[in-house]
């Protein structure tokens, strides 16, 4: 969607695609972001709050983009892109490979009990009388 951005914005196809293109952003990031939040907070992940925080930050600069381009007061410069572009590597680079790190590091090494384990006599080997 960035590179959609991106393009618009060279072609200078003008405030209203540029609108669309920040309004898919506007929808795809909330969904996005609260999946990886849940994740974060589920695995117990020591900065998800920082980490929702910085989330926030981009929402609300999409928001803004997306109000003044809708108002047709925002043409995109090739530095606001540069910006988003790298916010948004930055960020998966090296704040969400950090949390994936963590979580994989953390996760129990002990497999969980799959329900047919459960019904097992104890003491008894999967398959065996």
């Amino acid at each position: 969607m960035l590179d959609q951005l991106h393009e618009a914005m060279i072609r200078g196809q003008g405030p209203r695609v540029i609108a669309d293109v920040l309004e898919e952003l506007s929808e795809f990031y909330p969904r996005y972001f609260a999946e990886e939040e849940a994740m974060m907070a589920e695995a117990g992940v020591p900065e998800a709050e920082a980490h929702r925080q910085a989330h926030t930050r981009l929402l609300e600069e999409l928001t803004e983009l997306r109000r003044r381009a809708e108002a047709g007061h925002l043409a995109i410069t090739y530095d606001t892109m540069q910006t988003m572009r790298g916010w948004i590597e930055e960020h998966v680079n090296v704040e969400d490979r950090a949390a994936a790190t963590w979580i994989m590091e953390h996760r129990s090494s002990t497999p969980r009990e799959s329900p047919e384990d459960s019904t097992r006599e104890p003491g008894r080997a999967c398959g065996t009388q």
